[in-house]
């Protein structure tokens, strides 16, 4: 009985932040949890704004996935091209929802080649041939197993 009472709880929880969401966004409040992402920067009234030049890239990048182009070649063409993600280091950025933690890219995450996203974790390969998880962990999917490297 007490887990069915815990999904329960979970569920109304996920609807009532649901029909949060949906209403600021109806009332035409921009709902981001980060200062800047690709694409888009912030007024002095805190609005957003299109940024010409990197909406170029966001513009390509929407097409070439939509085009059937899977991530990591999508990353690695931009990476070719010389373009560098939103903070111009190589750092990865994670933006949306943050119900989970999923967003919470961990402190000092560097050198990533490969990352993977869903809506409750994220997982990143680094050029060093470790893995870095984080967000939803309740059934161990964000907890890379002991030792696991040169992947």
């Amino acid at each position: 009985m007490f887990p069915c009472t815990v999904q329960e709880e979970s569920r109304s929880i996920s609807e009532n932040t649901k029909w949060g969401l949906k209403k600021r966004m109806r009332d035409g409040k921009a709902i981001v949890n980060c200062n800047r992402f690709m694409g888009y920067d912030k007024d002095e009234n805190k609005n957003l704004v299109i940024y010409k030049r990197e909406a170029e890239i966001v513009q390509r990048i929407f097409k070439e996935y939509v085009d059937g182009k899977g991530v990591a070649k999508i990353c690695k063409d931009l990476e070719k091209d010389g373009i560098k993600t939103v903070t111009g280091d190589g750092t990865v950025v994670a933006w949306g929802e943050n119900f989970q933690g999923q967003t919470r890219v961990p402190i000092g995450l560097a050198n990533v080649k490969a990352i993977t996203a869903n809506g409750g974790h994220a997982a990143a390969l680094k050029e060093d041939g470790t893995v870095s998880a984080w967000g939803d962990n309740c059934h161990g999917q964000a907890t890379v197993p002991a030792g696991l490297k040169n992947i």
